[in-house]
């Protein structure tokens, strides 16, 4: 087995056993008073924004509490914490606790869970208002609040997976709407309209301990975890931004916005680096500004992160792009066949025809599929796409299939069928197509 193969096995298996917490080697603990003790109170800034934060969820409790009545006990006793936690952030005399070490905290408080759902209620609670001021607050207020929502009753998870999934679903009204006066080309009621929808900048901040993301599947979650082995844990996304700041980073470019639009997407691509779509957009503005050099190299940052077959195809027509505006012909002309192999678009076959009017030659496809790989290898292009999307999509399926998640199963397959064209995993998809019979 390869060495990135068992470092992605190595990775999901950690992943099954609910093992992701941060890495040993903590930052510096700031300095204390007598008996270990902090002696200052959180900065007036810190409590300010801590206060926000609070305002803010209270907000969207109430927002959830209308849309689903059914959860209004549950919410009303949450919104009655964040209403108990705003007041000490106005006091004076509130000291912290003793400076001790996150994980051992964490580790202390899980030790004391009964399995009794009112009871770890309370003592979380309690938790919570101990541990306020403590030097790492805000990763284990986190880390606590997720616990309240691990002893929830099977129904309330129901029911808050529900009003999420209701949000989603405003979100894809919204954006339907937008794409509706883009297709008007009224660029003025698209950026109001996408403003509703669009997150706030602080939203999911990551911390000391914990990063979000917003992945679009299990694969993209599995190959950052084998790829970045990271530190910290990961925690998702409740509800997807992805399509929200992709749509809005298309509204800014077409008012050619580009520095505005350029923000939009690095901030995408800090809670998804494996967007690729935003990457694209990121190459596409710096065509537009004739940047050709570090739209090349975007290009090539993209194809590694490609797993699906049109995107492959489109990092060779951004290639063949690149070599066109360079008169390097042969380069662009291997570009675009091999574009046209992963995935056929007239935009390639057009630039083909575009490249034999320049040249005034016939494309000889023989002689370019005999010399393709020499002539991509001299211009420092890949030949194939990244295997360790392979080996994770395989590996993955797998996983899937015993845990008898059949619609992961197939999509990871039929990622692994589109890269390596092995009909063995075009089989096992028709296998787990006869289970959902």
């Amino acid at each position: 087995m390869k060495k990135d193969e068992n470092q992605s096995q190595e990775v999901l298996e950690r992943s099954d056993e609910g093992v992701n917490n941060p890495c040993d080697n903590k930052p510096p603990r700031p300095s204390t008073g007598k008996n270990g003790v902090e002696s200052p109170q959180p900065s007036a800034e810190a409590s300010a924004q801590a206060a926000n934060l609070i305002l803010s969820a209270s907000q969207q409790l109430f927002q959830a509490s209308r849309l689903e009545p059914r959860l209004g006990d549950y919410i009303n006793k949450a919104l009655s914490m964040l209403q108990e936690g705003i007041r000490p952030l106005a006091e004076t005399d509130s000291k912290p606790e003793p400076v001790t070490n996150y994980t051992e905290i964490i580790k202390e408080i899980t030790k004391k869970l009964t399995g009794d759902g009112e009871k770890d209620s309370k003592y979380l609670m309690e938790q919570i208002e101990k541990y306020r001021y403590h030097e790492y607050g805000i990763e284990i207020l986190k880390a606590l609040h997720r616990m309240l929502y691990g002893i929830l009753p099977e129904e309330a998870k129901a029911e808050l997976s529900t009003i999420l999934k209701k949000d989603n679903t405003y979100i894809q009204v919204i954006l339907n709407e937008v794409k509706s006066k883009l297709a008007e080309h009224n660029l003025e009621e698209a950026g109001k309209l996408i403003l509703e929808i669009l997150p706030r900048e602080e939203l999911f901040h990551s911390d000391e301990f914990s990063e979000y993301y917003d992945f679009r599947n299990s694969l993209e979650w599995a190959y950052f975890m084998t790829k970045n082995r990271p530190c910290k844990e990961i925690v998702p996304f409740p509800i997807s931004y992805n399509d929200v700041l992709m749509t809005y980073a298309y509204v800014l470019v077409e008012k050619e916005d580009y520095d505005n639009a350029i923000k939009i997407i690095d901030t995408g691509l800090k809670r998804n680096p494996l967007h690729i779509d935003l990457m694209f957009e990121k190459a596409s503005i710096y065509k537009n500004q004739k940047r050709l050099e570090e739209s090349f190299q975007i290009s090539r940052d993209c194809f590694d992160i490609a797993y699906r077959r049109v995107h492959i195809a489109r990092c060779y027509r951004d290639f063949g792009y690149y070599f066109i505006e360079n008169k390097n012909w042969d380069a662009a002309i291997c570009c675009h066949l091999l574009s046209n192999h992963w995935f056929q678009t007239e935009k390639a076959k057009s630039e083909l025809y575009f490249i034999s009017q320049q040249t005034r030659k016939v494309i000889d496809e023989e002689y370019y599929a005999g010399n393709l790989d020499r002539i991509l290898q001299e211009n420092g292009v890949q030949l194939e796409p990244n295997h360790l999307w392979i080996e994770i999509a395989s590996y993955l399926g797998e996983t899937m299939v015993s845990k008898n998640n059949i619609e992961d199963a197939k999509f990871c397959y039929s990622v692994a069928y589109e890269l390596t064209g092995n009909d063995s995993y075009h089989e096992k998809i028709l296998e787990l197509n006869k289970k959902l019979q």
